[in-house]
């Protein structure tokens, strides 16, 4: 993952759905939002890539998805609404204190003014999508 560049933006607070591209301001700090910019055309294709977040379902596998409509769970990990874990650049759950956080641009998570995870912005074109 490391000669990955920078294509988009992370934003908190604010939830996008696919099917309606236009950010909705939540106010809550678990919703992260993934801002496209500046991805390659898809020479085969002609259509331009995505970024997704990496999460983790119950069986253990990597899955992507764009909803970045999260939550903590009891013991404090990063989940989506459906439970799958968020993962940081590593693949690793990301554990937080509270719910306190902010996420800058680069996907780093801080907790006051400590770095907990990072988000990784990755672009993939070929997916498992994530069944809701």
């Amino acid at each position: 993952m490391s000669n990955l560049s920078q294509v988009g933006g992370l934003s908190t607070g604010v939830y996008v759905q696919d099917a309606n591209p236009l950010l909705e301001e939540t106010q809550l700090n678990t919703d992260i939002s993934l801002v496209d910019e500046n991805l390659p055309i898809n020479e085969e294709t002609g259509r331009q890539g995505s970024v997704f977040f990496t999460v983790q379902d119950g069986d253990g596998a990597i899955r992507y998805t764009r909803n970045g409509s999260f939550t903590l769970d009891g013991q404090g990990y990063l989940t989506t609404s459906s439970g799958h874990y968020v993962l940081n650049e590593n693949n690793e759950r990301i554990k937080l204190d509270s719910d306190q956080f902010t996420v800058a641009e680069n996907g780093v998570i801080l907790e006051g003014n400590v770095q907990t995870a990072r988000i990784p912005s990755l672009v993939n074109l070929v997916l498992t999508p994530l069944s809701s």
